[in-house]
């Protein structure tokens, strides 16, 4: 094992590897609800999967290219890893996605609740598709170079994947915007960053909350006598679908 770790690979490598991971194996409910909405049929219909594949690659490669750094690559795969496994399996196996709503009812989760969660089924998959390749990224010594040319090199090594991106939005992009507009909740099932956004819509609805002031109103507000002699009276809605 000590023999396989003693050659260091560049960043580069280290980056591209990882985001393979997440897009193409901790993501199989997105890619499992995407065929099932699109039913690729024709070369063309397997071709804009093949599209939608690549540019989640380049876009999750660029986000890591410019997160990664020699003092926070490993601590960012770290945390990503096993937390993006965790989305999956929880995805997987309950049919749900991820929202602001089911962020909150996570945030809101009490301890018991999350026993009940913590099934055996749940720690193997967190813990081999997870915690175990995080292990392998720590261990695995990185090349790194000076921050200035760290700096030169992921702009240049940036730059071709963009300009791929943006053509393979060109070419498929009605069919791109058709896709997800109709089927919103396939961006709810891509991990982790659809719970990078439901956590930030969460405390956003959290901030206007405390926000608001409350106000008391009506305290002038008096019971009205009734009039001696008055004679009651009774309303009746009824409300309803007719037929």
């Amino acid at each position: 094992m000590n023999q396989i770790f003693k050659r260091p690979i560049s960043l580069e490598a280290a980056t591209l590897a990882v985001s393979v991971y997440i897009v193409f194996v901790l993501n199989q409910p997105f890619w499992s609800r995407f065929l099932a909405a699109t039913e690729p049929q024709t070369v063309y219909h397997w071709l804009f999967a093949g599209a939608v594949g690549a540019l989640l690659l380049i876009t999750f490669n660029l986000v890591i290219t410019i997160l990664g750094t020699k003092w926070t690559f490993k601590p960012l795969m770290m945390l990503a890893l096993p937390v993006t496994a965790g989305l999956s399996f929880f995805m997987h196996e309950y049919g749900v996605v991820i929202d602001a709503d089911m962020m909150q009812n996570a945030v809101q989760t009490n301890p018991e609740e999350v026993r009940d969660l913590l099934t055996l089924g749940s720690i193997a998959y967190v813990g081999l598709l997870g915690f175990l390749p995080a292990y392998l990224v720590w261990r695995q010594p990185i090349a790194f170079r000076e921050f200035y040319e760290e700096v030169r090199v992921k702009f240049w090594q940036s730059l071709l994947p963009v300009v791929a991106g943006l053509a393979l939005v060109f070419l498929f992009f009605m069919d791109f915007t058709s896709v997800f507009r109709e089927n919103l909740h396939l961006k709810l099932s891509l991990a982790p960053s659809n719970a990078i956004s439901a956590f930030s819509k969460h405390l956003s609805r959290d901030a206007k909350v405390n926000k608001k002031v409350v106000a008391k109103f009506g305290e002038d507000a008096r019971r009205a006598e009734l009039l001696v002699g008055h004679k009651k009276s009774v309303t009746i809605l009824v409300i309803g679908e007719t037929a």
